[in-house]
């Protein structure tokens, strides 16, 4: 969980003492934001999360065992989406529910009208992504000059989505049980919308409903079952495996990654971005 923030000179000052007094005299950011970036979010007490689970279970593992500070400015991505979730409220269908069951728990966002919905807000590139889309390269007749396309064809990454979606099913399911769902969707807000970025990647509309396909439930309950018996010896031994290729991005994920200070690998990793960085220079 979140212990403090770094603030822009590099120090470290724990919740409180930020949010009373801002020990460099000129606020980051107003305090409302901050207040919503630290506010843990809704567990039941013994049990993983959906979320939890999804994650990288060494990142997850050191999520839960370390005290976190970090900085506000890469909150701030996570910070739309829960502004988004708290403006939506529960004025129609059921919103918002913690549900469980003894593998894990999770809170879905909406269900409504016989479909589950989960709100996303997203740059343009992960839309295109998660639409199908992937990048052609065009020569222009003219100039002879290759121009980059987004064009429809590709395979929708919206695999963890779909793990997600379909765990709240399960988990909706076994809290109402007399619900009729018809369908699992996501609802996604473009962040860029109507910008040149977003149109240059065939991201043309400022939000987009994303089908999910409804998997098999024995197949969903073991790929969870296989992470939370992962994510259960790690905290038992107090040592995990290093995530893999997927999971890191190919390396790249741990120069944003929330916990790299705490993993050999991270810390490796930024070192050597950090002398790459030099080198160019």
């Amino acid at each position: 969980m979140i212990k403090g923030f770094i603030c822009p000179d590099g120090q470290r000052e724990d919740v409180g003492k930020c949010l009373s007094v801002c020990r460099l005299g000129h606020r980051c950011m107003p305090r409302p934001i901050l207040v919503n970036m630290a506010e843990p979010k809704e567990r039941v007490e013994g049990k993983f999360s959906v979320t939890q689970l999804i994650a990288p279970t060494r990142i997850s593992y050191l999520r839960m065992v370390n005290d976190l500070y970090v900085s506000p400015k890469s909150l701030i991505k996570s910070f739309y989406g829960k502004a988004f979730h708290s403006t939506t409220g529960s004025a129609f269908g059921c919103a918002e529910v913690l549900v469980e069951d003894d593998q894990c728990s999770g809170t879905f966002d909406l269900f409504d009208e016989g479909v589950l919905i989960d709100y996303k807000v997203w740059g343009s590139y992960r839309v295109a992504r998660a639409l199908g889309l992937h990048s052609i390269k065009v020569i222009n007749p003219v100039t002879k000059r290759p121009n980059t396309r987004w064009v429809p064809g590709g395979e929708p990454e919206i695999q963890e989505e779909t793990l997600q979606l379909n765990r709240y099913r399960m988990l909706l399911h076994q809290r109402f049980p007399d619900l009729i769902q018809h369908s699992m969707k996501l609802f996604v807000i473009v962040k860029d919308a109507e910008l040149q970025t977003a149109f240059s990647r065939g991201v043309t509309e400022p939000y987009y409903w994303i089908d999910i396909p409804q998997w098999d439930d024995i197949n969903i309950w073991s790929w969870f079952e296989d992470k939370r018996l992962s994510l259960e010896r790690a905290m038992e031994t107090k040592t995990t495996a290093c995530c893999d290729s997927v999971e890191n991005w190919n390396g790249n994920r741990c120069k944003y990654c929330d916990v790299a200070e705490f993993c050999n690998v991270g810390q490796a990793q930024i070192r050597i971005d950090a002398d790459a960085e030099s080198i160019a220079s």
